[in-house]
């Protein structure tokens, strides 16, 4: 009996080197998740201090909600993506391959838009060049990121006319 591949250096990880692993990213991702809540209930905390301040304009608010209304909404749900962008890709190096850093790519450039569209004037040549980046990214996402779990994107189509996206047998 010769060596496997297990055992060699080069060969895979042992199993308990990838549970560690697997343990460690779950934690990561546990810790992102719940910063993204986080930042999601701040957010819609900030838009109902919004909502109230333009409602009643002579209310009398705390000082940090007094000004909510002179921000514009897109400007702070965009910052908001921006936080929960960043969460995600810090979460990125918790993990074994680059795939996971399309996804916070698209939605920190969907932040830049939503920021870029709440600015007075609006450039339109740098919203719609961040449009066809986003468009180009989603087309990366699709083509080229395998997805954990059941859904998965196919990387590259063995037959170019089958639809890998259609609905599988057995299901």
């Amino acid at each position: 009996m010769g060596a496997t591949d297990e055992t060699k250096p080069w060969g895979r990880q042992p199993q308990k080197e990838q549970d560690l692993l697997v343990a460690r990213e779950l934690r990561a991702e546990r810790i992102k998740l719940r910063l993204q809540h986080v930042i999601a209930v701040i957010v819609i905390a900030l838009l109902v201090g919004k909502a109230v301040a333009l409602a009643f304009p002579g209310l009398p608010l705390p000082k940090p909600w007094a000004h909510l209304a002179d921000i514009p909404t897109l400007k702070l749900v965009g910052e908001a993506l921006m936080y929960s962008a960043g969460f995600e890709l810090a979460y990125m190096l918790f993990t074994p391959g680059p795939d996971e850093a399309v996804e916070p790519l698209i939605v920190g450039l969907a932040a830049a838009v939503l920021m870029l569209a709440a600015d007075d004037p609006i450039d339109p040549w740098t919203i719609l060049a961040l449009g066809v980046v986003i468009g180009l990214l989603f087309y990366v996402r699709r083509r080229f990121v395998i997805q954990r779990g059941g859904d998965q994107i196919p990387s590259a189509s063995p037959d170019p006319g089958k639809d890998e996206l259609s609905p599988q047998q057995g299901n």
